[in-house]
């Protein structure tokens, strides 16, 4: 899947400039960076993604998404909010599985066990 395609159903405001890669898995762990994945770089509570660009780089990531403004680099795409922007990005990726799912509540006193 293009890096671009991604993007396609996005609610917030898309990025400018999307390299022009193919995507074939998304990680936010450098480590399980393989070539032609999308490397989200995010902060955390005790370290920032953005620490471990170089090594996801390294690894064959073909793009990489983090805040705006802080890397320079032709691959790397800048968001306000890599975080949130992460699980459409996954959604996208994998096709939008939750739009084919049914939801059905059983709400109430007595039956829901039996009933469902």
């Amino acid at each position: 899947m293009q890096l671009k395609d991604l993007f396609i159903d996005f609610p917030f405001p898309a990025p400018q400039n999307i390299p022009d890669v193919e995507i074939t898995g998304i990680a936010i762990d450098s480590r399980a960076v393989k070539p032609g994945y999308l490397f989200v770089a995010m902060k955390g509570g005790s370290a920032d993604g953005h620490a471990y660009v170089p090594k996801a780089l390294e690894n064959g990531a073909a793009a990489v998404i983090g805040e705006v403004g802080r890397l320079d680099h032709p691959s790397y795409v800048g968001l306000e909010n890599p975080r949130q922007a992460l699980t459409w990005l996954a959604a996208a990726f994998y096709g939008f599985p939750a739009r084919k799912l049914t939801v059905t509540g059983v709400t109430g006193t007595d039956g829901k066990t039996t009933t469902t």
